[in-house]
């Protein structure tokens, strides 16, 4: 006879500490969230204004649409920026709710957004070392030429 007495992954549960953790992580996650959708949105904004009056920044100095180009660069960064605010803020918004009402499939979806969020951070880190790591070669093939 097998008597399994390790806990399973259907033997958790959710007690009061971690109820309290939870609730207080969930604040920093709003604050975070509302700052990150603030920023978002001013980058979008600073990219709009930049994009359309940046070319009379910098044609004095003979870049022509570079600031064009720059305020573009900036429309972009915002709104893909916008994507894991909005992810962490779901997560502040439903975990609170289904800690509240005793609801699992809050709680999952609360997860699934705090996941999104972190997945998307994970990648975009990856993106940015894998950019650095080309730049860093290409600074040192464009140096080797002088």
């Amino acid at each position: 006879m097998d008597t399994n007495t390790e806990p399973t992954i259907f033997d958790l549960a959710i007690d009061e500490e971690s109820r309290s953790h939870l609730f207080e992580t969930c604040k920093w996650a709003k604050l975070l969230s509302v700052m990150g959708i603030i920023l978002s949105a001013l980058m979008v904004l600073g990219g709009l204004i930049f994009s359309l009056v940046g070319s009379t920044f910098t044609s004095g100095m003979g870049l022509g649409a570079f600031g064009s180009f720059i305020g573009l660069i900036y429309l972009g960064l915002g709104a893909l920026y916008f994507y894991p605010s909005w992810k962490l803020m779901r997560f502040s918004g439903n975990m609170p709710a289904a800690l509240r009402k005793n609801d699992q499939s809050l709680v999952t979806e609360a997860f699934g957004n705090l996941k999104s969020c972190f997945k998307f951070w994970g990648i975009m880190t990856l993106v940015i070392i894998g950019l650095y790591i080309v730049a860093m070669l290409g600074a040192v093939a464009f140096s080797s030429r002088f």
